[in-house]
């Protein structure tokens, strides 16, 4: 498993995908539903459900991906290429769990900035 990214969110990046708006970047960071996808992402993982694994990590990571989360946009790109390779998912969970903190924590950062 190589490193992951250390940014969390390219807040600049994000706001520039929204023609730089960044009323509508900071809504659409709250009403992002990351910790619904994280969960059915180890719940899958926890039930050996492939096929679901398959589907909410590709839903976590187009999300992520629009909204400039990068934390969350490459882990979970490291699973779509372990689930490829048919490696062991369960190592993934403390990471998935730990970007999704630092997320919310910079999510509520951010959104609370003037």
């Amino acid at each position: 498993m190589k490193k992951l990214n250390e940014i969390v969110i390219k807040v600049d990046e994000g706001i520039k995908r929204v023609m730089n708006n960044k009323t509508l970047y900071k809504k659409l960071l709250t009403s992002f539903k990351g910790r619904e996808l994280v969960d059915g992402i180890i719940d899958a993982i926890n039930n050996n459900n492939k096929e679901e694994v398959v589907k909410n990590v590709h839903n976590l990571k187009g999300v992520a991906a629009n909204l400039a989360i990068a934390a969350l946009a490459d882990v979970s790109v490291q699973i779509e290429a372990s689930l490829k390779s048919d490696e062991a998912l369960d190592g993934f969970i403390p990471i998935l769990l730990e970007k999704l903190e630092k997320v919310e924590a910079e999510i509520k950062k951010i959104t609370s900035e003037e």
